[in-house]
């Protein structure tokens, strides 16, 4: 045996004794590898999660999860997300058609997620829509089971109107260049398609048919007692005055080193003054169109100025003449409500002065609008905290001609509001009137005029009945409402309403009227109750409607799944 034979041998009978020698000896275990099938399950099941989390993602995204998902239910009807979305969109929409404009300074920011935008503490916009778009829901799938219990259903003329809506759908998805699916999509959200829009349409229509049968119902089981007993118990809720005001003040706050406060203030005293010796609502109106009138045509002229040279412009002189006569005439137009007609000359002056005027006069229109409070709500002046001015307007000994001025002062400086009661704080005895109209909206003909008086000669070769007029508008009108009744003055547009209250009118008139929403064919229906008794029942039919809507949605088992409806994408 060799000599490294050798050593290896010994070497192997020492660690073969020491091995039964030892008890706390161990061999080290050599490590296993994990096999390679392991770590290809591994990454294929990882694979796989991905492209789940992809799908569902892009499910999601599509609309698809929420069309599965159901987000109201009763006993007979369910609305899943993508209906709800419509819902929830069409009252978005509604809102930003109206309110659009002033959007930014409520706090609404439309280019954003309205699920990242607070409306208020610990709510979002969405919660606001949505809130309000839930209740909206309940209450259609209420009149949805009442209209299924009492035989309601919907007729050709309700299928008719909604494919009319469906196709005016379609047709502004072609001139916006969208295909149809892309557009419902942009306009109610991800999934919503047309047999979804159709659905919701034929859901609402059905509610409203049944709601409008129930609503009348309720209405002609008020008598009035009930009206005269409701006011008795809650007559200052019914309460308001209607007034004039206007303030002069003098700001603390100044850039301009020559302003002087206590002088400005001395004005603003001596302006309340003059303005409180005026004893008529008409007097009122004029100073006030006159103050105004002299400190903005100034405004207005140096403005204009800044458009031509100065040897075009008037001399000091000339331009006090024509200031003059600018003021007097937009004061009297402002007051009367007329308009500027364009001048008959082409000289530069004469441009420039009429310019100036239609401005006045506009400005002057929106000012004289703004004096009057229409509607002041009671607030118990004698009350703790109670402001001077509930004080002074919900005082019972008020008198219509009353006159007051109110100062207050602060950091900011000091202002004097001047009020001139045109009809004490009581109940509103404006007796309203009843009409009926036929709508043709601008947007719907070529020449809604012509459409109106083809309708009212159809009208007038007939019975020229009020049935009459109502089966015309129930075949042309454009308008949810053929008649309305208990029409006050400042409830509709200025053009209606100056028709409806001319003091000419008779039961039976009829006529047109064009108004921004269209040509209105009107039916004078005569007058109605007086103001406070037509509030007074409408506040007993909402409150007799909502007990209703509450017992009815607990016998048909109306629920709504809230986590669903927060998947709605916004």
């Amino acid at each position: 045996m060799g000599k490294g034979s050798r050593e290896k041998l010994r070497k192997t009978q020492q660690l073969a004794e020491s091995s039964a020698g030892n008890s706390l000896y161990v061999p080290k275990k050599r490590k296993k590898q994990t096999p390679t099938w392991v770590w290809t399950l591994t990454v294929v099941l990882i694979l796989t999660l991905l492209v789940v989390l992809v799908v569902l993602s892009a499910l999601s995204d599509s609309g698809y999860l929420l069309r599965w998902s159901t987000v109201a239910r009763s006993e007979n009807y369910s609305i899943n997300g993508t209906e709800m979305s419509y819902y929830f969109y069409a009252n978005y929409n509604s809102f930003l058609n109206i309110y659009g404009s002033y959007a930014r300074y409520l706090g609404l920011d439309t280019s954003k997620s309205l699920k990242a935008q607070e409306y208020d503490e610990g709510i979002t916009w969405f919660d606001y829509f949505m809130d309000a778009t839930l209740e909206q829901v309940k209450g259609m799938m209420v009149y949805c089971e009442e209209a299924r219990a009492r035989g309601i259903t919907l007729d050709d003329e309700d299928y008719q109107l909604i494919d009319e809506n469906i196709e005016t759908l379609k047709s502004k998805a072609a001139e916006e260049g969208y295909p149809i699916n892309t557009f419902t999509t942009l306009m109610y959200g991800p999934g919503v398609r047309i047999k979804d829009i159709r659905r919701a349409l034929e859901m609402s229509q059905l509610a409203a048919k049944c709601a409008k049968i129930i609503g009348e119902e309720i209405s002609d089981a008020i008598t009035d007692g009930d009206v005269d007993a409701y006011y008795e118990e809650h007559k200052t809720d019914f309460w308001t005055a209607d007034f004039l005001s206007y303030t002069f003040s003098a700001s603390k706050v100044s850039d301009d080193p020559s302003y002087d406060f206590d002088a400005e203030k001395a004005k603003a005293e001596e302006y309340a003054n003059e303005l409180l010796a005026c004893t008529t609502g008409e007097a009122f109106r004029r100073y006030v169109a006159e103050h105004e009138a002299d400190t903005y045509f100034d405004t207005l002229y140096e403005k204009k100025a800044e458009e031509y040279s100065e040897d075009l412009l008037p001399d000091e002189a000339e331009l006090n003449t024509r200031k003059a006569a600018v003021v007097a005439d937009a004061v009297e137009k402002a007051l009367a409500g007329e308009t500027v007609e364009p001048p008959g000359s082409s000289d530069t002056l004469d441009k420039i002065f009429n310019s100036i005027e239609i401005d006045l006069v506009s400005y002057l229109t929106t000012k004289l609008e703004g004096l009057k409070t229409k509607y002041y709500p009671y607030s118990d002046p004698t009350a703790e905290g109670a402001s001077d001015e509930v004080k002074w307007l919900c005082d019972s000994s008020r008198a219509t001609g009353d006159m007051t001025k109110i100062e207050k002062s602060d950091d900011n400086g000091y202002s004097v509001t001047v009020y001139y009661m045109l009809s004490p704080m009581g109940r509103d005895e404006q007796i309203t009137r009843n009409v009926g109209h036929i709508l043709f909206k601008h947007d719907n003909h070529d020449d809604p005029e012509a459409e109106a008086e083809r309708v009212l000669d159809l009208y007038k070769s007939g019975e020229m009945t009020k049935e009459a007029f109502e089966a015309l508008a129930d075949e042309y009108n454009e308008d949810s409402n053929n008649f309305y009744t208990g029409v006050v003055r400042g409830q509709m547009v200025k053009e209606f309403e100056e028709w409806l209250f001319d003091e000419s009118r008779k039961v039976g008139d009829v006529g047109i009227v064009e108004t921004d929403y269209g040509f209105h064919i009107m039916y004078y229906d005569g007058e109605g109750k007086p103001a406070w008794y037509v509030s007074v029942k409408n506040e007993i039919i909402f409150e007799r409607t909502e007990s209703w809507v509450t017992e009815k949605t607990e016998q048909y088992g109306v629920t709504i799944n809230e986590k669903a409806a927060n998947k709605v994408k916004a």
